[in-house]
């Protein structure tokens, strides 16, 4: 049998589990067992076997699944670099290609009908952009928060709110007693608004890993506060980040810990009820 390295995300029901295998390949892991990425796979009787890979390397990962489990997405190693996909059972594996100017992509999350993927673009120096792509208009940028570099995490049911984190201007919170700048933030996109900074919990850095099927909650974490220590004549700053769950109504709200020092939330329900 096959060894899971790594568990991505799964179906709404829970019945199918994407990721990626110890050796490098992306899997789908259904009731009947796993069916494997890999154009090695020829002679085996699974959809992805018989797809027409054989323009992708064997080195992918799968990273999200439709609410319907009938769309993966994720990125794959072909010829030219590192490629977002996606991948349904009766088209196969589709290349999605990256963002012009960019070396490579990968895809992090999938609309319930898979008409609207997201994920990143990156370049040689390992900056990134977060992307969102769509059947008739193929990878649009979504730019940053003023920074370099940008990851769209996670998208909502109809794909019109997107999550991720961003890149801020370098020295905006730059803290005169220990140097600190720049940072990163959670971010929350909609076609109309654009990309919504949505802050931190006191400290620099945040990120949104998950949204609800409408848009309206985002999940995450976020530094808290930071624990100054003075030491050799200078001051140092100590970031614990805490989970959190934001709202239009309420913003970002601490989660807290379970005694320790540190929390993050992945993942939340349909409703926006129950964060993980």
């Amino acid at each position: 049998g096959f060894r899971t390295e790594v568990a991505k995300d799964t179906d709404a029901g829970g019945n199918v589990v994407v990721g990626m295998l110890e050796d490098g390949r992306a899997f789908i892991a259904r009731v009947d067992g796993p069916v494997h990425v890999s154009p090695e796979n020829k002679r085996s009787s699974s959809a992805l076997a018989d797809s027409g890979l054989t323009e992708f390397t064997s080195l992918s990962t799968a990273y999200g699944i439709s609410a319907r489990g009938d769309v993966v997405v994720g990125g794959a190693d072909t010829a030219g670099g590192r490629h977002a996909f996606s991948w349904t059972k009766d088209g196969g594996l589709r290349d999605l290609g990256t963002l012009s100017g960019y070396d490579e992509a990968q895809a992090h999350g999938v609309s319930t009908r898979g008409d609207v993927i997201v994920g990143a673009a990156q370049k040689a120096d390992g900056q990134t952009r977060a992307f969102r792509w769509t059947r008739t208009v193929g990878m649009v940028s979504m730019g940053t928060l003023g920074g370099p570099s940008s990851s769209a995490l996670a998208t909502s049911s109809l794909g019109d709110v997107v999550v991720g984190w961003a890149d801020i201007v370098a020295g905006e919170e730059d803290d005169p007693e220990s140097g600190d700048g720049g940072g990163r933030h959670a971010f929350r996109w909609t076609k109309d608004g654009g990309m919504l900074d949505l802050g931190t919990l006191g400290g620099r850095t945040s990120q949104a890993r998950g949204v609800s099927g409408d848009g309206a909650v985002v999940v995450g974490w976020a530094d808290v506060t930071p624990r100054k220590e003075i030491g050799n004549g200078y001051t140092v700053n100590y970031y614990n980040n805490h989970a959190f769950r934001w709202t239009q109504d309420d913003g970002m709200v601490d989660l807290g810990t379970l005694g320790g020092g540190n929390s993050q939330a992945y993942g939340v329900s349909a409703y926006g009820d129950v964060v993980v």
